[in-house]
């Protein structure tokens, strides 16, 4: 059968050629490989359609070059967006999901889904075609069976049958399972993965070849037959079971195979393999025909399709080149940076679940009156009873219940709720005041009240929180809480991690939420505003009669809003009430924004202030002459002066670039010449200056719009505010790039300005802060407008601590830390060229170097300076991400309140290991569930890489105790060091369970531990407080480091022993078998002569590692599996007997009996070296000193199955005894947090 032959006479010849009205295909596949029939047949399948004149590409990493395929490109996708394609996109069964998520989702099923992974169902979106109707039974389901070889080259050069003599055998995934392959003799031929070489000299093979064994199905089967090859299915329990039988089925009583090896089945399938050629070319007869059936339906219901289906918007936002412009530009970047969030959050939610220590916590301060009662008042006007519902049965949920219960609606109760014990429903008007008077007179018996928007669900601990929350902001009067909200399609959820009480970002959206808890009398006498625009203007009244200690917040989510809460006619409302409320008092008027519930009041300025601007320079004074013009230019607000700082040799160049530049009195400043130091620059030049304000701007900054100025001014004129910063951009250009957000504390290890996912002007941001006038802690020292006043009252800039980098960074701390509030804001506009001076300066080799120095000593100056404050910004969230702004933080999720003291509270990052697991997660979840301890595991890095912990997110963690393990590679040694520097009342512990450095010659790390290993240790040591250890003879060994040195000996958890061991059955071979690591090299070599021994009366099975002279000799061999899998696959193995080989050297001395532990909990008897780590507390085990001591106790156990028993019940129950975590818990807490020890000894 010759595929081209069959095809049209005269094929399209080239791409320019295709059906222009059809859609085109894209096909998943892997990399080309001709040992994959299911590459080879989808691959092909590209060709075909390509020679039909259909497009169609390969989303695949290589191509064959033999066909006319070519790879699904970003452009060519982009062409067919443009172009109003709708692209057929077919997966094969082994992918799991429509990954590409565009186009019409065709599933092509070459085998039983599922079985090599991908789904095993399918949604009703996908059409689905079968290779084989026993792989996807359903009739529904067209075959589509196109042959994955030319079939006329299997008759090419066959033998007849009687010159075939050879003998082949194939045994791929039955080997790589475990599967032990029998002998078939010296002269047949293995064909694997890799040889033959290619599939033409495998195809060469099978002519020549009489008989074929395969232990599984595949397409060499069908090869096979086709080539005149017999095939011999050689049934297993691992890959070919009767299931798999089916396949033959498809045909009735296929000749040319035998299922078995018997001899007679053997001869019937030698005979009748002419039949079962014929019989396997009939499969294919008509492919042809469904090939082009496949080709008219896929095509129909591809054009069927809507195309905003075939192109999803988060499709064409992964697109490259799909926008354009700007605008869409922004909106895609806000889209992708909200669908990252979406999935940082689900993982936040997994690592942040209740547990039962904070059950006992929150029932501790209950009883001792700690927890305010909550009167709770539902909003249930203009909502479904399906809302109300669902707000109801979360309350039901929560811990604790409320004093009292309130609905507020238009409507009558219904019947379920007229009568309910405990609910007061009062019915109001819908015209008029919306809450009335009777609410303002109800007899409310708690302080506090929390006011809930219908359809509201409640996090468990809500009531519970919001009742602590009193006494933690003892001032406020209304407290609110993070929340998230459901999608419309309720699949996703997106969270609100929101700041402290922030005045400027207030009055521009209301971020309150459906849930706020008001204390009663003050809410009574505001009127009893409900949720929504009432509440959000009484809270904008508190806040400007009485501060922002009116508000309090509690930073984790404690609400869940329903999908859509928020109408435009509430938001409307909510701008009126904005509106009502600052117009005139602090705004002139209010800007609506494009995106909904915000908007931007333009402050009023009071009067004509004077201001002096006040300009470093020298170096560039192109650009100084061009912010002079600018400012002159664009000058509603004229300058009452301009001051320009200098050094001495640059004055005259200074001068005449700002010659004619400004029209006001213009001074020049000059400093000695030396060092430029621009801390004393501004000190000199704010000093000199003798307006109200100052206008302070660096040199290569330049103004861009009128009114630029006023708006900065009208701002700072608040008596509580501090600098004010315009936003910066990039250049003067169509579409110029934000390089001035926002600055918040802490991100990238002191502080940074947030300036979007892309820096699109545009873009929103997240919770919209990138287009929203806010208080921050701090701002770009580039440009910014304060009151001389409030310079001088912290005496100007500490030149002497922060000279070039880091002094407007500090002012704005020591600032903050009296009471004022800086504020950002994007009504101005300025564009930074981004530090020209120091561009310059950088061009120095030697300048360079300097620079490097001076940075990095103020930056050690900050967080010595102001590590508390760097690590706790009030106007960003604890839950948000140190490392890149407004990210989650999902991977250190802190469930603890950072305002109580609950528990003694651990932080710690495990290695990713066993060790990781034993010494670390296991002990830790252990003190937690006993109630003794609040824990944060900082689990690996997807990959397993280790997630280093930053300085300032240990001091925003605020634990009692910093645990850490081997933390001897760079970059954890040198953050150990600035851990003491961030927050040095943080005692660190250290975790260790093996010598380092003192590793036998055959160890994997020898190389490097060798070197570095033991002072590497040393210098973490000296870095931290106290050392756990896992045996006496590391305690003693490092006892000369550290002189807090404890000893807590490995241990079991629970689920070791809820396991049942896999027994062997009765009569069958001896199990016996080994379980470790890669570090074992020394330690097997021991026993060679005893595995190849006793191999001919025990299957020997090892998991983790064998070595050249152990592994013929295996029956199994297994690999190792993640630390979660471990216990069960051990359990797995079915073992009789386990051995436990060591080298008896320093480095095994010092080791743990781990091994001991785990064989025990499976019930093994156990044959062990007889070295000191495997004395600890007597194990009833057999010891060997010698070659001759093996052979004798691995006869001994053989041959008396009671003694194994007995010894395997036995070293269980010293497990239990001895070592389960659950009665090591107290030893393990007395470890971490008892005192240290006058004397040193003492320690263990």
């Amino acid at each position: 059968m010759d595929i081209k032959r069959l095809l049209p006479a005269a094929p399209l010849p080239c791409s320019s050629q295709y059906l222009h009205a059809s859609q085109p295909y894209y096909i998943v596949t892997i990399a080309y490989d001709h040992r994959s029939a299911g590459a080879r047949l989808l691959h092909e399948l590209c060709s075909l359609l390509n020679q039909l004149g259909f497009e169609a590409h390969l989303q695949s990493p290589s191509l064959s070059g033999q066909h006319w395929t070519s790879q699904l490109t970003e452009p060519i996708k982009l062409a067919h967006y443009r172009a109003g394609k709708k692209p057929i996109v077919i997966y094969p069964e082994v992918t799991k999901g429509t990954p590409l998520q565009l186009g019409l989702p065709v599933r092509y099923v070459l085998n039983y889904p599922g079985y090599f992974g991908g789904d095993s169902s399918y949604s009703n979106d996908e059409i689905v075609y079968a290779y084989h109707r026993v792989f996807y039974p359903n009739p529904d389901a067209p075959l589509l069976r196109l042959p994955t070889l030319d079939v006329s080259s299997t008759q090419h050069g066959a033998l007849e049958p009687s010159q075939r003599t050879q003998i082949a055998y194939y045994h791929r995934r039955y080997s790589a399972v475990g599967g032990k392959v029998r002998d078939f003799g010296p002269d047949a031929i293995e064909i694997t993965y890799s040889t033959p070489a290619t599939h033409a000299e495998t195809l060469g093979l099978l002519k020549k070849a009489r008989l074929l064994y395969t232990y599984e199905m595949s397409a060499l089967v069908s090869e096979a037959l086709l080539c005149g090859c017999a095939v011999v299915l050689l049934p297993n329990p691992l890959t070919l079971n009767l299931a798999e039988k089916k396949i033959l089925f498809e045909i009735d009583d296929l000749q040319g195979v035998s299922w078995g090896d018997d001899p007679h089945d053997i001869e019937r399938a030698l005979a009748t393999v002419h039949l079962g050629r014929a019989q396997v070319l009939g499969l294919f007869e008509g492919w042809l025909e469904q090939l082009q059936a496949f080709i008219e339906r896929t095509q129909a219901a591809a054009s069927a399709l809507p195309f905003e289906r075939a192109w999803p918007q988060a499709t064409i936002d992964r697109l490259p080149g799909a926008y354009t412009q700007a605008a869409d530009l922004a909106a895609r970047a806000d889209r992708l940076h909200w669908q990252a969030v979406h999935k940082q959050y689900a993982q936040w939610r997994q690592r942040s679940t209740l547990r039962e220590i904070d059950a006992a916590i929150y029932a501790e301060h209950l009883a001792a009156g700690r927890v305010q009662p909550l009167n709770v008042l539902i909003d249930q006007r203009d909502a479904s009873t399906d809302a109300l519902a669902d707000t109801l049965d979360s309350l039901g949920q929560c811990l604790g219940q409320p004093a009292a219960l309130h609905i507020v609606a238009h409507e009558p109760a219904p019947a379920a709720l007229a009568e309910a014990p405990g609910v007061v429903w009062h019915q109001l008007p819908s015209t008029g005041p919306l809450a009335g008077g009777s609410l303002a007179a109800l007899d409310l018996p708690s302080a506090w009240t929390l006011l809930l928007r219908s359809g509201t669900q409640l996090s468990p601990q809500a009531l519970m929180e919001w009742g602590l929350a009193p006494a933690q902001f003892p001032q406020a009067r209304l407290i609110y809480a993070d929340e998230d909200q459901a999608h419309a399609d309720e699949q996703q959820r997106y969270p609100f991690f929101k700041p402290d009480p922030n005045v400027e970002l207030l009055r521009c959206i209301n971020y309150l939420g459906p849930a706020v808890a008001v204390h009663t009398h003050t809410w009574q006498q505001l009127g009893a505003p409900l949720p929504g625009a009432e509440l959000y203007a009484a809270a904008l009244a508190l806040l400007q009669q009485h501060g922002r200690e009116m508000l309090g917040h509690i930073s984790t989510v404690l609400a869940h809003a329903a999908p859509g809460a928020a109408s435009a006619a509430e938001e409307a409302r909510e701008f009126d009430a904005a509106q009502a409320l600052l117009v005139p008092a602090v705004a002139t008027r209010l800007q609506p924004l494009p995106r909904l519930g915000t908007w931007l009041p333009e402050h009023a300025l009071q009067g004509q202030p004077l201001v002096s601007l006040v300009v470093p320079s020298g170096l560039k004074t192109g650009y100084l002459r061009c912010l002079l013009q600018a400012t002159a230019k664009l000058n509603d607000l004229p300058l009452h002066e301009v001051i320009v700082v200098c050094q001495q040799a640059q004055a005259d160049e200074v001068a005449r670039a700002c010659a004619g530049a400004v029209s006001v009195p213009l001074h020049c400043v000059t400093l000695p010449d030396g060092e430029y130091q621009h801390a004393a620059a501004l000190n000199a030049g704010v000093a000199r200056a003798s307006g109200e304000f100052v206008l302070v701007c660096d040199d290569d900054t330049e103004a861009l719009h009128a009114g630029w100025l006023a708006r900065l001014v009208a701002i700072a004129q608040q008596s509580e505010v501090g600098l004010v910063a315009p936003r910066l951009l990039s250049s003067k250009e169509r579409d110029p790039k934000v390089v001035g957000g926002p600055v918040f504390l802490g991100i990238q290890g002191l502080a940074a300005s947030y300036c979007g996912e892309q820096q699109w002007l545009a873009e929103a941001g997240v919770y919209s802060r990138l287009q929203l006038t806010q208080d921050c802690s701090a701002v770009a020292g580039h440009c910014f407008v304060l009151r001389k006043a409030h310079w001088e009252r912290v005496g100007g800039l500490r030149a002497e601590r922060y000279p070039l980098y880091l002094p407007v960074l500090d002012l704005c701390l020591r600032l903050g830390a009296l009471g004022l509030r800086h504020v950002w804001t994007p009504l101005s506009n300025c564009v930074h060229h981004g530090g020209k001076t120091l561009e310059q300066r950088r061009h120095d080799i030697h300048d360079r170097v300097r620079l490097m120095d001076q940075e990095l000593a103020e930056r050690q100056q900050m967080l010595a300076d102001w590590a508390a404050e760097l690590a706790h910004d009030p106007h960003y969230n604890r839950q948000l991400s140190l490392f890149k702004p407004f990210d989650i933080e999902a991977h250190i999720v802190i469930d603890w309140n950072p305002l109580r003291r609950d528990r003694p509270r651990v932080l710690a990052p495990p290695l990713h290991s066993g060790a990781g697991q034993y010494r670390v997660v296991e002990p830790l979840n252990a003190l937690q569930d006993a109630g003794l301890v609040q824990s944060c595991v900082i689990m690996p890095l997807p990959g397993g890489s280790s997630r280093i912990l930053q300085p300032l997110e240990l001091r925003r963690a605020e634990p009692d105790l910093l645990v850490l393990q081997h933390s001897v590679d760079d970059a954890q040694l040198s953050q150990v060091r600035q851990y003491k520097t961030a927050a040095p009342s943080i005692p660190i512990v250290q975790m260790v369970d093996d010598l380092l450095g003192e590793v036998p010659d055959k160890h994997p790390h020898r190389v490097f531990q060798s070197r570095e290993g033991h002072q590497r240790m040393v210098q973490a040591l000296r870095a931290s407080d106290r050392l756990i250890v896992t045996t006496e003879a590391l305690q003693q060994h490092y006892g000369q480091y550290l002189s807090d040195v404890r000893l807590v000996p490995n241990s079991l958890d629970t689920h070791w022993f809820g396991l049942e061991p896999k027994r062997n059955p009765p009569g069958a071979r001896l199990r016996v078998g080994w379980v470790g690591a890669g570090q074992h090299q020394g330690d097997l070599e021991l026993i060679e002569p005893i595995v190849a021994e006793f191999a001919h009366e025990v299957d020997w099975v090892f998991m983790g590692m064998c070595t050249d002279g152990i592994r013929p000799h295996l029956k199994e061999m297994h690999h190792f599996v993640s630390i979660a899998d471990y216990p069960a696959k051990m359990a797995s193995l079915g073992l009789d007997i386990a051995i436990a080989p060591l080298e008896d050297n320093l480095f095994n001395r010092c080791k743990s009996n781990l091994r001991l532990l785990e064989y025990g909990a499976m019930g093994w008897a156990v044959v062990c070296s007889d070295v000191a780590t495997y004395r600890t507390d007597a194990p009833p085990v057999l010891h060997c000193a010698s070659l001759d001591d093996w052979r004798a106790a691995l006869r001994r156990l053989i041959d008396q199955p009671d003694e194994r028993k007995r010894l395997g019940a036995a070293l269980q129950q010293w497990v239990q005894r001895h070592y389960t975590l659950r009665g090591l818990q107290q030893r393990w807490f007395e470890a971490l947090f008892a005192a240290s020890p006058t004397n040193p000894q003492d320690s263990a």
